[in-house]
């Protein structure tokens, strides 16, 4: 199995030094820019600095992975002179591990999976951070909570629109990125899009037991994914709707709302409070397939009808159906044929 362990390294290692090395323009340019140094020598320096201290974060970790890389040549060069522990094998295994991340549909899969990880984490303490506060400042439940429950979503959103970005358009709800598919938004393929959808839902998996491993005793009561609370059709109906109107919304927000980025995350931010409020006497409400099968996985309750039929089906149907209803009303701008170049006799 070292082998296998020695690629997984290697993928893992390319995975990180790619998504660093490609800041290292953007950190120079906002260092040169921040003390005022133009392009040159000195921008050089700043650049040559950004890049040792990048080397040096990056031995370190590929020490702990076990000796990983994230170049294919400098493993042949390395293994022709006779350095290290790799035999032909091995090496011939690490070369895909390494190459597979440049891969578009995997940069996709291997982005939503961190995302979807870290939203499943953060989001599940959105209800612990809302009693923490408010007790802290003797506000009872009801709207003064939400209005904390509403600022702190907020902070998320803004957040994880930066990382989404850095991660290349990350996304963390299958529903929302099938939707965006659907209304011909994006650079997906179908192929690219079914890709996405296990990495969403194996990241929702690793968010919910980090935080159930990490959170403290007294709190974890207050964890918990989505539950069925009316019968299976009014449930499957309920979710369907209620992913429709979120979908739909989100659509108007980010593609035809305000420019500001702060207005559109507090409006992101107020409907989904809205919608989950709207929802809580039904499903929960999830209008995330990925987060539910996370919750349902810990529970053992991720290979149920239900936990299909609810949680994936409708809301994938209410998704794409808003998807539609966006595109009849405000069809997609036709693209502009270039003017053919006329023939000379």
């Amino acid at each position: 199995m070292g082998v296998v362990k020695a690629a997984v390294a290697d993928f893992v290692m390319t995975f990180i030094a790619i998504f660093c090395v490609s800041t290292i323009g953007v950190l120079t340019y906002i260092i040169g820019s921040a003390f005022g140094i133009a392009p040159g020598l000195a921008s050089l320096s700043i650049t040559i600095v950004i890049v040792f201290l990048l080397f040096l974060m990056l031995s370190v970790i590929a020490e702990a992975l076990g000796g990983a890389a994230f170049n294919p040549a400098g493993t042949a060069a390395f293994y022709a002179a006779g350095v290290g522990n790799d035999s032909l094998f091995s090496v011939a295994v690490r070369f895909p591990a390494q190459i597979l991340y440049s891969m578009g549909a995997v940069k996709a899969a291997v982005g939503d999976f961190v995302l979807t990880l870290m939203w499943v984490f953060c989001s599940s303490t959105l209800g612990i951070f809302t009693y923490l506060i408010a007790t802290a400042f003797g506000i009872a439940q009801g709207m003064a909570s939400l209005f904390i429950t509403t600022v702190l979503l907020f902070m998320l959103f803004f957040v994880f629109g930066i990382i989404g970005d850095a991660l290349g358009g990350a996304a963390f709800n299958p529903a929302g990125t099938a939707a965006f598919y659907a209304a011909g938004v994006g650079k997906d393929s179908l192929f690219t899009v079914a890709t996405r959808f296990p990495a969403q839902a194996a990241g929702a998996v690793a968010g919910a037991v980090a935080i159930l491993e990490v959170i403290p005793t007294q709190y974890k009561h207050m964890l918990g994914g989505p539950s069925l609370k009316v019968d299976l059709h009014n449930g499957a109906i309920a979710e369907g709707i209620l992913t429709f109107v979120m979908t739909f919304l989100v659509f108007i927000i980010v593609l035809k709302g305000p420019k500001s980025a702060l207005l559109k995350n507090w409006l992101l931010a107020m409907s989904t409070v809205t919608m989950v409020v709207a929802g809580s006497k039904y499903t929960g409400p999830s209008m995330n397939p990925a987060n539910a099968f996370g919750w349902a996985y810990i529970n053992n309750m991720h290979n149920t009808w239900e936990q299909f039929y609810v949680y994936w089906i409708c809301p994938f149907v209410g998704a794409i159906l808003a998807a539609w209803t966006f595109r009849a009303v405000f069809p997609a701008p036709a693209k502009k044929k270039k003017p053919q170049k006329k023939k000379r006799n």
